[in-house]
């Protein structure tokens, strides 16, 4: 899924940019937490096992910078790795465009979207402008006015008030628009290999983005989702306080802005959904039993995490990680280790293969699984999910810049990494 919420060319004593993101994901999909990459590109970023590309990051010379995020209405509610198709993967564009020398607009306009799965992609030169850089925002969902929409629809619902153009937040967050689930199971999805054509429409709407705005961007467009709306709000209280004499909060970026896991979407109940349409009693004539018996079901799904919601931070309450290079993870799955765990998985009752019943239970839920910031581990038909990395990027005007990330090795414990670096700034 991921998050990210990120504010470009504020004046000094503010930085370039400051940016944090939260990669969720399922925690079988093996790849590699923020580094340098060793193929000399200049590319500091996560690295995906499986298809040789990322989902942020940032080259260190140039400062081209690119991002991705799912968009759930033309995703396909199964992993790639569970369900392979014939659609290229979406970490290539964050990948193409930092190794790459067109412009932000030149690059997004000329991405054939009908190639790819569901995405959002923030693509931004820092160097492009003496000051604020250029950064453009697009999507593939199809719709002539897709990539400005976000902000209107969620106006529309009273959760933000286009900070776009004001750069704030009011109403009622939980109110945005959300994408039911009725919807996103409609959309269509990518082949499997052979045939038809991919679920996203080309490049149609090139945003370009306002300097010194905060923005925020989930799995819906861009300012949508109420998750989105109440990340906002943070990072503009968070915002003053960031300057080069302060330096940067580190520790409440990833836990008050990354690492707030409270729920912001209600669960789903058959009988809450026949109280809302004025029925009584279990939907679909269920027993009070069978609706008993569903519930907990649904609960057994969301594990450990259904439990009162919670600030989840990677840290030792009270005593911030340290940043100075502890213990390391051992090291990621193989691609081919890890399609042999998935095949084992797929031939279990109720596990990696995901039986119809457990996919729309799933489904059904994940609205309310995926609300909070931090999404904290769940069980899910396709293995455990939840958020595996926070990363927060700063670059000053002077083109000094470091990458922090913390991130889920795959004990279970965290880790974390800091990396200086400097840009070559006009």
């Amino acid at each position: 899924m991921c998050l990210t919420f990120f504010v470009f060319g504020c004046h000094p004593p503010q930085p370039r940019l400051l940016l944090a993101f939260n990669r969720d994901e399922f925690f079988k999909r093996p790849a590699q937490p923020l580094h340098l990459w060793d193929d000399g590109s200049g590319v500091l970023a996560g690295r995906d096992l499986g298809s040789g590309g990322t989902w942020l990051g940032i080259h260190t010379g140039s400062g081209r910078l690119a991002l991705l995020t799912n968009l759930r209405s033309r995703d396909p509610i199964a992993p790639t790795f569970h369900n392979p198709t014939a659609c290229a993967s979406r970490g290539e564009l964050v990948t193409r465009f930092m190794t790459g020398a067109a412009s932000p607009e030149e690059y997004v306009k000329s991405i054939p979207g009908d190639r790819y799965n569901g995405f959002n992609l923030v693509v931004g030169d820092l160097r492009a402008d003496p000051r604020v850089g250029s950064v453009v925002y697009t999507n593939n969902a199809g719709d002539e006015n897709s990539a400005a929409s976000g902000v209107a629809a969620a106006a529309e619902g009273g959760g933000t008030e286009d900070a776009v153009s004001g750069g704030r937040v009011n109403g009622d967050a939980a109110a945005a628009v959300l994408p039911s689930a009725a919807q996103a199971a409609a959309a269509p999805g990518c082949p499997q290999p052979g045939g038809g054509s991919c679920s996203g429409s080309r490049v149609k709407q090139v945003q370009l983005l306002e300097p010194g705005r905060v923005y925020g961007l989930g799995n819906g467009r861009l300012m949508e989702w109420p998750k989105v709306a109440t990340g906002v709000e943070a990072l503009q209280r968070l915002l003053p306080g960031v300057t080069s004499d302060t330096g940067v909060p580190y520790d409440r970026i990833f836990g008050e802005l990354m690492g707030d896991s409270r729920r912001l979407v209600p669960l789903k109940t058959k009988a809450a959904a026949a109280a809302t349409d004025g029925g009584a009693g279990p939907a679909d004539g269920n027993s009070a039993a069978e609706q008993t018996a569903a519930d907990e079901s649904t609960a057994a799904m969301e594990g450990r995490n259904t439990a009162e919601p919670r600030s989840a931070q990677p840290q030792v309450e009270g005593k911030p990680m340290e940043m100075d290079g502890g213990e390391r993870c051992r090291e990621p799955q193989s691609l081919e280790e890890e399609e042999g765990t998935t095949a084992a998985l797929a031939r279990s009752d109720g596990g990696g293969g995901g039986k119809k019943s457990d996919v729309a239970a799933f489904q059904e839920q994940l609205e309310h699984i995926t609300s909070g910031r931090f999404v904290a581990e769940v069980a899910t038909p396709f293995g455990p999910y939840g958020t595996r990395s926070q990363t927060v990027i700063v670059v000053w005007h002077d083109g000094s810049a470091e990458a922090r990330e913390r991130h889920r090795c795959d004990d279970g414990t965290w880790s974390d990494v800091a990396i200086p670096f400097q840009l070559n700034v006009i």
